[in-house]
């Protein structure tokens, strides 16, 4: 029964939110040459897990530049849900107008960002079955700033959806059970981000 509210509650993480690592060398970019490639060049498999001299790893979604460009729509259309209070939950329950303002806020990282993580980092531990508290602020820290300007970073959210899942497993059936408002808020607002990665 555990394993069924485990699943119910965990955002999908399908070829790891479709995240790429890319292996990326400023001297291996074309230019000057009217060349439509300038900038660095990206390569997946051929070099996987090999580190070059001169090298970084960049983590892009997977689909590369449209597919960013479907997460950031989703992080606009997410931040105006919010801001109009009209985020639901996947199973359709409403979201208090209170608890969306204070996931907006987080997201975007507004001045009142840090006492609206305290906020929900109480009412979450504080909940019957609540998660140890380490693994809740660990969430909240990933979802500080994550949907700002409307610009999600790859990583940012990659993190934000492991954190996620690992409280989901550090939680007991009845916090499962008798979701906080505001686990419902995180679970769909990171639903709607990673929504465009798996279409």
């Amino acid at each position: 029964m555990l394993m069924k509210w485990l699943t119910n509650w965990q955002v999908s993480l399908v070829a790891a939110v479709l995240l790429t690592n890319a292996l990326v060398s400023p001297g291996m970019a074309q230019t000057g040459n009217q060349s439509d490639a300038t900038g660095a060049i990206l390569s997946t498999g051929d070099f996987a897990g090999q580190t070059f001299p001169g090298t970084t790893t960049v983590t892009g979604f997977q689909g590369g530049e449209p597919a960013q460009i479907a997460v950031n729509q989703a992080a606009a259309s997410l931040n105006i849900q919010l801001a109009d209070n009209n985020l639901t939950s996947p199973t359709g329950i409403p979201i208090p107008p209170a608890i969306q303002q204070l996931l907006l806020s987080i997201l975007t990282g507004d001045a009142q960002a840090g006492n609206n993580i305290n906020a929900v980092t109480a009412a979450l531990y504080s909940a019957t079955g609540a998660p140890p508290l380490n693994v809740i602020q660990d969430l909240l820290a990933s979802l500080e700033k994550l949907t700002r300007d409307e610009k999600v970073v790859p990583a940012k959210l990659l993190a934000a959806v492991l954190a996620y899942n690992a409280m989901i497993l550090a939680s007991n059936e009845e916090f499962l059970r008798n979701p906080p408002a505001e686990l419902r808020a995180i679970q769909a607002s990171l639903a709607k981000l990673v929504q465009p990665t798996i279409s």
